[in-house]
């Protein structure tokens, strides 16, 4: 992920609501941001075939370190943690103290 040149930004739309009733709404993403948490695992299931939407090379931050069954790969973040974490976490702090997101790109298909 590269860094905008500087003085440039770039647009952002922010969606709420419940992505499984919203997915023609940010299937066109660059970046789907999920704080996923807290999802049960058939949530996370459905989130990862709502995201297959995404286009070739759209990334998918969420918080399981592994998603899309074949449909995206991992992908390193500018500055990875030290072995042993894997390249494509970060650790993030939030009200609750830390919390690990897992970077991920669509692959083609």
């Amino acid at each position: 992920v590269r860094a905008p040149p500087p003085g440039s930004i770039a647009p952002v739309r922010l969606l709420c609501g419940d992505f499984l009733q919203t997915v023609g709404e940010w299937s066109s993403a660059d970046v789907l941001l999920a704080t996923s948490l807290c999802f049960p695992p058939e949530l996370v299931s459905e989130l990862e075939q709502a995201a297959t939407a995404l286009r070739q090379g759209a990334r998918v931050i969420c918080m399981q370190p592994c998603f899309g069954s074949g449909a995206f790969r991992p992908c390193s973040v500018v500055a990875p943690l030290p072995p042993p974490e894997p390249p494509h976490k970060v650790v993030m702090e939030m009200s609750f103290g830390d919390a690990s997101f897992y970077l991920f790109e669509r692959l083609p298909g």
